[in-house]
């Protein structure tokens, strides 16, 4: 499939056997895929193995988005009939966490995964988020203690770091 980087963000939309090729040309892209990086999102919780496959692959080294992306990466967030295994919910949270403060905004969302969600490693991803946001995820403290305290021991040592983070005491 050649094409461009606009031609293959469609393509995730498109057929499977299409949404598998536009996420391997994206994994494979010699450019910047950071514009793709909401359409790889929605790709990671694809149906399709391959698909989804390709769009993790495209998304572990896209970096981080625009800050502007912050809105859209909080709705992956929210369980759907749609993220029903909550690999789009993993990748919003490992992305948001790329953005660092820049993603304050996202902090009630990440609160409510760490709180909610049923996959532990979409709350894993959601409490290192809020420790990378620092300082600004402050209302999240609550929440973050209950983990520490009683969470799995992964679960429980990131809350730890992240509540350090929060009160400014990471090094």
């Amino acid at each position: 499939m050649d094409g461009t980087l606009s031609e293959w963000i469609i393509a995730l939309s498109r057929a499977p056997e299409q949404r598998a090729e536009a996420a391997k040309q994206l994994a494979n892209a010699k450019q910047s895929v950071k514009p793709a990086i909401l359409a790889l999102v929605r790709a990671a919780g694809d149906r399709d193995d391959s698909t989804r496959m390709w769009a993790a692959e495209a998304l572990e080294t896209a970096g981080a988005p625009d800050p502007g992306a912050v809105p859209a990466l909080i709705q992956f967030l929210e369980p759907s009939a749609a993220q029903a295994d909550g690999e789009s919910a993993y990748w919003a949270a490992r992305i948001l966490r790329r953005l660092g403060p820049a993603a304050s905004a996202a902090t009630p969302a990440l609160t409510a995964a760490v709180k909610n969600s049923p996959y532990l490693a979409v709350r894993e991803e959601a409490v290192a988020a809020l420790g990378r946001i620092g300082p600004a995820a402050r209302e999240a403290s609550e929440t973050l203690s209950q983990a520490a305290q009683s969470g799995p021991p992964r679960l429980a040592r990131l809350a730890m770091i992240a509540l350090e983070s929060i009160r400014g005491m990471a090094a």
